[in-house]
């Protein structure tokens, strides 16, 4: 079999892959009654379609000041692309489902294109054995598919963020300036998104000094930020109007003038919490058996040689969200919510920790000349990865964030150690409305 002819197969592969976890999604998204932040984006996508739509058939009546305020000043506080993207689903999708479901859709397609970019980008350095797994754990992390099937912004942020580490991966050994510009339209395309995506360089840039410390990758990362803040001021006609006030605005928005969220953590409210807040619900809200994989592809990552330092980018690219939260300077504390970015990073080196585990125990079967022992320590090492969270997920399901993993005991753990909040919430929810 040719390399093209495994390329084209590893390509079909991941089409089969978002195919069907675009399918899942649909199929259980009606099951999730409406969640607290998504009427404020369904609204902003219908006002945003609806502008696009005078734009092509009222072009100077549609740039007007009145009528781009009229439209773009609902959810102001957020860049507008996701919301975009899911008003022109709908606009589509409305007509033979749902009006909940149309609006979730846009961002169950985006789900079903990460679940495909993380199969390709695991497969191609570890294996067809660690891509599969890669995609089941992403999905058997409960909170993450509860998210995935919302009309909100944490998943389409952190599918936003793996695509441009994965394009910045797949081309960072290509020269001509064409990937520069990909590499700034798709950062541009991150940061128009939602706010997380300002990060992403940060992260690039540690593994540049770690691993690649070329002058033309370098190069290749100005013209990023250069390209990016461009698409990212052209995709959002709120600053058409008046350019200088509302980004300021944004950027006070995002920084220092946000309403603040504080967080029920450890039995105490806190705003913010301690510097370990994040790494402690990482560990709560995913499942014990993932986390060990996940720590396993951590240690596999190694220096770097053997996948010219893979293994670190997912590692950082996994980290540089939970260390944002552990700063302290943000106003803004939801639990997992804001560091759903480094879910699929984590997926992925489950993913490779299981292949490495597999690939083990294949060289021991085959110099034991016991080859029947590799499948069935395979099915044994598949089923102790997952059984555990799909039972808790059949028990839980749809409500799954009430999900714990076992590494605290559970839900019931959790209400122990003063980390289940849905109690204090709806308690805090009426003395403010009083």
């Amino acid at each position: 079999m040719t390399m093209k002819s495994l390329g084209k197969g590893r390509l079909g592969m991941a089409a089969l892959i978002a195919i069907a976890v675009f399918l899942l999604l649909l199929a259980t998204a009606s099951d999730i009654g409406l969640t607290w932040d998504e009427p404020a984006y369904i609204a902003a996508a219908e006002l945003y379609t609806d502008w696009y739509g005078k734009v092509f058939a009222q072009p100077t009546e549609a740039f007007d000041e009145k009528v781009v305020t009229s439209h773009w000043k609902a959810n102001k506080e957020h860049p507008p692309l996701d919301k975009i993207w899911s008003g022109m689903v709908w606009t589509v999708a409305r007509n033979f489902t749902d009006d909940l479901t149309a609006h979730r859709m846009g961002n169950m397609l985006l789900v079903a294109a990460l679940a495909a970019l993380l199969y390709l980008l695991v497969s191609d350095a570890y294996g067809q054995v660690a891509g599969f797994v890669a995609i089941a754990a992403l999905l058997t992390m409960p909170r993450f598919f509860f998210h995935s099937r919302l009309s909100a912004l944490d998943v389409p942020a952190a599918v936003s963020v793996f695509i441009v580490t994965f394009v910045f991966w797949k081309t960072k050994d290509k020269s001509h300036w064409g990937w520069d510009l990909l590499l700034g339209l798709v950062w541009g395309l991150a940061l128009a998104t939602k706010i997380n995506a300002v990060f992403v360089p940060v992260t690039l840039g540690i593994w540049w000094l770690i691993f690649r410390r070329r002058a033309r990758l370098i190069v290749r990362m100005i013209v990023m930020g250069v390209a990016g803040f461009l698409v990212f001021v052209l995709s959002w006609p709120w600053l058409y109007v008046k350019p200088v006030k509302h980004f300021i605005d944004y950027i006070l928005f995002v920084t220092t003038k946000h309403w603040p969220i504080g967080q029920y953590y450890l039995g105490q409210f806190f705003m913010p919490p301690p510097w370990h807040f994040g790494f402690v619900m990482i560990w709560a809200v995913l499942p014990l058996s993932l986390t060990i994989l996940y720590f396993v592809g951590i240690f596999r990552a190694g220096t770097g040689k053997h996948d010219s330092g893979l293994g670190w980018l997912l590692f950082l690219s996994a980290l540089t969200p939970i260390l944002a939260i552990s700063t302290g300077k943000s106003m803004v504390y939801d639990n997992e919510r804001l560091m759903m970015a480094s879910f699929p990073f984590l997926a992925g080196l489950a993913g490779s920790g299981f292949g490495w585990i597999v690939s083990g125990l294949e060289k021991l079967s085959t110099r034991w000349g016991k080859p029947g022992v590799f499948p069935i320590g395979l099915a044994i090492l598949a089923a102790l990865a997952f059984v555990p969270q799909l039972v808790t997920m059949g028990r839980l399901y749809p409500h799954y964030l009430s999900y714990y993993g076992e590494g605290v005991g559970g839900l019931a753990g959790a209400t122990h150690l003063g980390l289940e909040t849905t109690y204090w919430c709806e308690t805090a929810l009426l003395q403010t409305s009083e």
